[in-house]
């Protein structure tokens, strides 16, 4: 790296990098007019122009650019262009700037994300917008196999997921290995706004990830009750799908969501459903030690059984034991084994 030091002059002591750095404009022009090399890259790798693309520095990128900066440049580290430094720190002036130079508008970091990507996912509307003036592709997809909108419903940014829609986003569109879509994407971190606007906008929620999971079982995996209860009211399967591995109620139980597993239960989740291991949402709850799952779960089976909602669900000790030994297979779980016990 060259970071020669200009031995005379105002600047005297300061390399390029670090006249770059604290966005000293005139500063970098004296280095340039002396010599020194407007390629140069930080310790990091990181080319001039992205330095001051990535801080905001408009009137350096200006300086950069007329001195012949290249516009793509990486630096050595070969990852992000200045024009995907900028739309990530939502510098839009910068933005503009880089477009009218000609910045290539859907190139590619080292993890296949692209200037749109990185302004979606920060929530930056403005920047979102220069980029899409500018024909940016709403269908691209980075090595997680996300397009720029999965990327903003797994951040919550409503008013970024309209745009996109409005430019022809699939809002369908799932990725190739995971097979995750926007739904479901902002069903697991829970963002009810970004749900509510994708089912509006005609989200499929029974669409299912690789592991057969449908938005509803994504929510139900971190325990979002309010997302939850908004796909049901939007006809949600509350049951396990036919060619799914578990339920909703298998998950929030093995979780330990005890406001999520009765509000599924009120809406007719079946209580002795199995998942692929042959476990009910009681022996996942028992195995992870979830003491309040598991007298949730107990009391309904009582309550049911008198009702005769579920007959036959306690005849005999063999079905308790099973129970038992679930929660023994973890020391840790004891404090479970008071409520099975009772019921042996």
């Amino acid at each position: 790296m060259n970071v020669a030091i200009l031995e005379a002059g105002g600047c005297a002591g300061r390399s390029l990098v670090e006249a770059c750095s604290d966005g000293d404009v005139l500063a970098v022009r004296r280095l340039l007019d002396e010599g020194r090399s407007v390629h140069e890259t930080t310790e990091e790798g990181e080319s001039l122009l992205s330095l001051a693309c990535s801080a905001g520095y408009y009137d350096l990128a200006q300086v950069l650019l007329a001195m012949r900066a290249n516009v793509e440049d990486r630096g050595f580290k070969g990852d992000c262009t200045p024009l995907m430094e900028a739309a990530s720190a939502g510098h839009a002036d910068i933005v503009r700037l880089l477009l009218s130079h000609n910045a290539e508008v859907n190139a590619q970091s080292s993890s296949g994300n692209t200037p749109l990507m990185y302004a979606c996912a920060a929530g930056h509307t403005e920047v979102v917008k220069l980029l899409l003036e500018h024909n940016a592709n709403v269908e691209d997809h980075n090595e997680n196999g996300h397009t720029p909108l999965m990327e903003a419903a797994s951040a919550g940014h409503v008013e970024v997921a309209q745009l996109l829609l409005e430019e022809g986003a699939g809002i369908n569109t799932s990725s190739d290995e995971f097979k995750e879509s926007a739904l479901t994407l902002a069903c697991y971190k829970g963002h009810m706004q970004m749900v509510e606007f994708l089912l509006d906008a005609g989200a499929d929620q029974e669409h299912k990830t690789d592991e057969m999971h449908t938005a509803l079982m994504e929510a139900c995996m971190d325990g979002h009750v309010e997302v939850a209860k908004l796909l049901l009211d939007h006809g949600a399967q509350v049951n396990m799908p036919a060619d799914s591995f578990e339920s909703p109620l298998t998950l929030a139980a093995c979780g330990g969501h005890t406001v999520l597993a009765h509000l599924l239960l009120e809406r007719g989740a079946n209580i002795e459903e199995v998942n692929d291991e042959g476990y009910t949402p009681l022996m996942e709850a028992a195995r992870e030690g979830h003491e309040d799952m598991v007298r949730l779960l107990l009391k309904l089976k009582i309550r049911d059984k008198g009702n005769k909602k579920s007959p036959g669900w306690l005849n005999g000790s063999c079905v308790i034991n099973s129970f038992t030994t679930q929660a023994y297979s973890c020391l840790s779980h004891v404090h479970v084994m008071h409520y099975l016990n009772l019921y042996s």
